[in-house]
């Protein structure tokens, strides 16, 4: 007689895919009992009392029945649902009662021009309390080198989070733009958008142009708006180009570039026909991208056309500080501060960036009103400086934990950025966004989610308004890291998904599409939640 053939014994992927599932669950319920989250723990106590213990198809009764002989008593099947019901009550009317709304949070009177931005710039509303900021020589130093006669073209260039946005729009534009001055600055944050349609908007709004000229406009190309909107202005026109590098990043092939880059070549070549200004801001990383745009252009650069921002020394670091804290009405340890600059926020090459102080300060004033001071003992309780940028965003973020929102929020900010290049993804409507994470976020849980980070006290995305639509971007490109950081577990799910995938469409293919090697359920499932990472 012929042996029946013994079952193969479990494969060791199999073992540990079945570890890890269970291990993740235990961690997941240990962390729901130690956070008290009642409404996940009931709903979980309603699932399990569905599916193990109703009358029909349970799997507990059904196994007391067939191997103890248990009989079920007239009153269990109403009994039941009674009871599953009113724990599904219970979950919902905890979850009402703890978790907090997510709304837009408004902003106070006066908030926009307080000296703590965490990571939004400052503005020009904010002109006086920047002044005391540690800017002044950079400010005047700019605005000297615009006043000259011979100036046509220039660039100011510094590190991700060195400031530039902030000198731009808080010093060098309420300057030139006094009442006095012969100039008119035009300020043009460049995103994805078509750099010309940019300019466009950025000079209607500014010189609040009428409708029919903003007809004419949106015909005109670079040269001739440039010209009409001087003669309209009856000034020197000054346009300030931020975040230049978003022009490069957003387009990567030369041949998207050539044709906004030959406008400001027929410019350039026109000398002073017109008396118009241009000045680029641009990440110094980013910084040889300019190099085709001076081959076109054939443009040479003096020294008083060359800007470079640089970080702060900690001496103007502790004053900054200083400033804050005076503002915000805290405690200031002068000796401890100018230390702790020395030692702990310096980065490479011994200076500081506005952004990390910034960062420390938003931290700072979420902090219990008796441990908002800088000092010792109180830098001590928060652990010191190591991962503050982590911790921030950790912070910023908790709230939504218990809202199951922490994931959407992470994936929305994971939207605003250019993995690939490490800067902002640009300018995305709500609609853009939503259909981006179209099978992984509900379109309203991204919408609460858009909402609440760009809001007054978040501040972690920046709504941008253009022709009368909005659209949000990433605060600032410093916050990267630790987004990315913050999605490792996601974006590890993502990579086993796409493995996944790529495994199974090879293994049908190879088997003559055989029905056999078609997704099951469970992993058709794991796919659609990283849909939009495949």
């Amino acid at each position: 007689m012929a042996e029946t053939p013994k079952s193969p014994p479990p494969s060791t992927n199999a073992v540990k895919e079945a570890t890890e599932s269970l291990t993740g669950f235990a961690l997941w319920l240990a962390e729901l009992i130690q956070q008290r989250n009642w409404f996940r723990l009931l709903i979980l106590i309603d699932v399990i009392l569905f599916f193990g213990f109703k009358q029909q198809g349970g799997i507990v009764i059904w196994f007391l029945q067939q191997y103890f002989g248990l009989e079920l008593p007239d009153w269990y099947s109403g009994g039941f649902w009674v009871v599953l019901v009113g724990l599904f009550l219970i979950a919902m009317a905890m979850a009402i009662r703890t978790m907090p709304p997510i709304k837009p949070l408004e902003i106070k009177e006066g908030e926009s021009r307080r000296a703590v931005k965490g990571l939004r710039a400052f503005t020009a509303e904010d002109k006086d309390i920047f002044a005391q900021l540690q800017r002044e020589q950079d400010i005047q130093n700019c605005l000297d080198s615009l006043n000259r006669e011979e100036f046509r073209f220039g660039i100011l260039m510094g590190e991700s989070g060195c400031g530039k946005t902030s000198m731009l729009q808080a010093g060098v534009l309420p300057r030139l733009n006094q009442e006095n001055s012969p100039y008119l600055g035009i300020y043009v944050r460049f995103s994805d958008r078509a750099a010309l349609d940019t300019i466009r908007d950025a000079i209607i709004e500014s010189l609040h142009l009428s409708a029919d000229w903003q007809e004419k406009a949106n015909q005109a190309n670079l040269f001739v708006l440039l010209r009409e909107s001087q003669r309209l202005a009856q000034k020197s026109l000054v346009l300030i180009f931020d975040q230049f590098e978003q022009f490069f990043t957003t387009r990567s092939r030369p041949d998207e570039r050539q044709t906004f880059i030959q406008s400001l070549a027929y410019w350039y070549e026109q000398g002073s026909q017109i008396p118009v200004k241009i000045l680029i801001s641009i990440r110094a990383d980013l910084l040889h991208e300019l190099y085709a745009l001076q081959q076109t252009m054939g443009y040479t650069l003096g020294r008083y056309d060359v800007f470079k921002l640089e970080k702060f020394e900690p001496k103007e670091a502790t004053e900054i500080l200083q400033v804050i804290a005076a503002t915000e009405g805290w405690k200031f340890d002068q000796s401890f501060v100018m230390k702790f600059a020395n030692e702990e926020l310096t980065t490479a090459g011994g200076k500081i960036s506005p952004v990390d102080l910034q960062i420390l300060a938003e931290t700072m004033r979420k902090q219990p009103r008796e441990q908002q001071a800088l000092k010792e003992e109180i830098f001590r309780k928060m652990g010191g400086l190591e991962g503050l940028l982590n911790r921030y965003l950790e912070d910023t973020l908790e709230i939504l934990k218990l809202q199951n929102l922490h994931q959407a929020a992470i994936q929305v900010l994971l939207t605003l950025i250019n993995q690939e290049q490490n800067v902002r993804a640009g300018v995305l409507t709500l609609q853009q966004i939503q259909e981006k994470l179209k099978g992984a976020v509900s379109p309203p849980q991204v919408a609460q989610v858009t909402a609440w980070l760009a809001s007054g006290d978040v501040r972690l995305v920046s709504p941008v308004t253009r022709q009368g639509q909005t659209g949000y971007e990433l605060a600032h490109e410093r916050i990267i890291p630790a987004v990315l950081l913050f999605a490792g577990q996601t974006l590890k799910a993502a990579a086993k998904a796409n493995q996944l995938l790529a495994r199974r469409v090879n293994e049908w293919l190879g088997n003559n599409r055989s029905p056999r090697f078609l997704l099951t359920w469970r992993e058709l499932w794991l796919l659609r939640r990283q849909k939009q990472h495949l």
